[in-house]
């Protein structure tokens, strides 16, 4: 493949990674097999990484780029990112100086420097005062970054515009919530065109469907949308419950009807449910107490994060397709509703090994019904 190809079908990766991750990920190794010493090819697989949430992954490539170019702009720009995903704060840090040191501020869009100015405040705990002091240290101790005019993109940045930018809420907490498509790998195969064309419309049904009860809609994730419902003080915890669960667990099932409308291999002869070809839905629900929201990743438009939306986001891992999952939280404000609430989830335990991490989770089921 000559160069101007190559660098067409990594810009046409780029609009595919989201949607389409697993066809993404094998045209990469197959050009990283072909072109293994392409920096390009290598920096653009760690950014596909980043978005796939393999952060070591995206590190070690990023890496493998910056040793065959070491002023590439791109790697470092992901490491910063990928370490701060990771809490890594001060390794972050080093990599956006490096970067800057090596940059041309002339050539370097505004974003960086607000995003360094954001990890300043996480660093230290939005505290704008020492975060300030912080930018000051760390130029006094670099002085390429003031003889290359850096410093002064840095200092332009105030505490109200890098918060109006970033931070929505550094204390937040709501019901968290999950729907992810199950069963669908025999879909995608049979109908790759026709899968991707009905993904977006179902996540878009979802998207605007369940801002009837008030769903903030966060991102999507492959073929699986995160939303958000803040507490506002409006109404109570309990209420808010209720609202949820009426339209997600005590109503015909939708969610499946829908996004199987168009499903070529449910016409006429087998519309059975176990059918391979249909796709089923799986919806966790949690509750997220003092959670960040924030834009500070690159491709998201929106964040959350907190040791709850962790959680939450593990218990999701589970298989279970046309379940609703709560976690204690959640089942807790929908029994104080009154006994008819009181017993509609079944407890249940899952022995958890996920990324190191051993334990008994208990969570709450419901089957959707339909």
């Amino acid at each position: 493949m000559d160069k101007l190809s190559l660098e067409q079908e990594l810009v046409r990766l780029s609009g595919t990674r989201l949607v389409q991750p697993e066809e993404t990920k094998e045209r990469f190794q197959f050009l990283l097999s072909q072109h293994p010493d392409d920096k390009n090819v290598i920096a653009e697989y760690a950014w596909f990484s980043y978005d796939t949430g393999d952060l070591q992954q995206a590190i070690e490539y990023a890496r493998r780029a910056i040793a065959l170019d070491d002023a590439m702009f791109s790697p470092r720009f992901n490491l910063g990112f990928t370490y701060t995903r990771l809490g890594r704060y001060d390794e972050a840090i080093e990599e956006f100086v490096n970067l800057f040191e090596r940059s041309d501020p002339r050539y370097v869009p505004e974003s960086p420097y607000m995003y360094f100015n954001f990890l300043l405040m996480l660093k230290s705990g939005f505290d704008y005062d020492e975060s300030v002091a912080s930018l000051e240290r760390m130029i006094a101790a670099h002085p390429r970054l003031r003889a290359n005019g850096t410093d002064v993109h840095l200092r332009s940045l105030n505490e109200s515009r890098t918060k109006q930018i970033y931070l929505l809420n550094n204390n937040i907490s709501g019901f968290l919530l999950f729907i992810d498509l199950v069963n669908s790998t025999q879909y995608k195969h049979d109908f790759p065109g026709l899968w991707q064309e009905r993904i977006v419309h179902f996540l878009m049904y979802t998207k605007y469907a369940f801002k009837t009860v008030e769903f903030d809609f966060i991102k999507f994730i492959g073929d699986e949308v995160m939303m958000f419902r803040p507490f506002d003080g409006k109404k109570s915890k309990s209420r808010i419950a209720q609202e949820i669960f009426g339209f997600v667990g005590s109503r015909q099932n939708w969610y499946s009807s829908e996004v199987n409308r168009f499903n070529p291999s449910l016409k006429g002869v087998d519309n059975s449910v176990d059918n391979p070809h249909r796709i089923k839905a799986k919806i966790t629900l949690g509750e997220v107490k003092g959670a960040k929201v924030f834009f500070p990743y690159y491709n998201e438009a929106y964040d959350l994060i907190g040791e709850d939306v962790d959680r939450i986001a593990r218990i999701k891992e589970l298989g279970y397709e046309n379940l609703v999952i709560a976690d204690q939280g959640f089942v807790s404000a929908l029994s104080e509703n009154g006994p008819a609430f009181a017993d509609v989830f079944s407890e249940m335990v899952w022995q958890q090994k996920f990324k190191g991490i051993k334990e008994k989770v208990k969570f709450y089921g419901k089957l959707l019904p339909g």
